[in-house]
């Protein structure tokens, strides 16, 4: 996999040609993952047991599934994204590290979160499109509040600041890719 990485990096169209094997591709996805592979599972796992619980009792689990939504996956979304960030960059991440953080920072991304969802979803009652557009270019508030240390407000700037970047104002140039 190295050799068709350094391929696609010095030239992109010859990526065109290039065949990908799913076995070497997912012996390199556990290389890189294989560390944390478990951290992350037990990040994740309130996602798969608590469907569960609406079967068991309906509006217990109604409440605790919005409560889950709104307060806790932010902040375990914020601590997955922080132990990523530290294996890419060769640190030794620490589950309890990583919630630590992601506690430390859970007003600003349950708040950014919240936003961030409410912002796409006023810009929806305008036209699907436009909810569609809002919620891209909010996506990866969490990102910015988790790893870059912003704020609510501060991570919503950024997260459009970069989206801007990213598109160089061709705004809907990925719409009419898809067309």
């Amino acid at each position: 996999m190295k050799g068709v990485d350094l391929i696609a990096h010095r030239d992109p169209s010859a990526m065109q040609n290039a065949t990908l094997s799913p076995i070497p591709l997912l012996q390199r996805s556990f290389e890189l993952v294989g560390p944390i592979y478990w951290p992350l599972l037990i990040l994740a796992s309130p996602n798969f047991i608590l469907p569960i619980v609406p079967e068991l009792t309906p509006l217990l689990g109604g409440i605790l599934q919005l409560a889950y939504g709104i307060v806790v996956a932010p902040i375990l979304g914020g601590a997955a994204l922080w132990l990523v960030d530290q294996r890419l960059k060769r640190q030794a991440p620490l589950l309890g590290n990583s919630l630590d953080r992601a506690v430390s920072k859970a007003v600003p991304l349950v708040l950014g979160t919240l936003l961030a969802a409410l912002l796409s979803s006023l810009a929806s009652i305008f036209l699907i499109i436009p909810g569609i557009y809002v919620g891209v270019k909010l996506a990866l508030t969490p990102c910015a509040i988790a790893l870059e240390n912003q704020g609510t407000t501060g991570g919503l700037r950024a997260t459009v600041g970069i989206s801007s970047k990213v598109v160089g104002g061709a705004c809907f140039g990925p719409f009419w890719s898809w067309a």
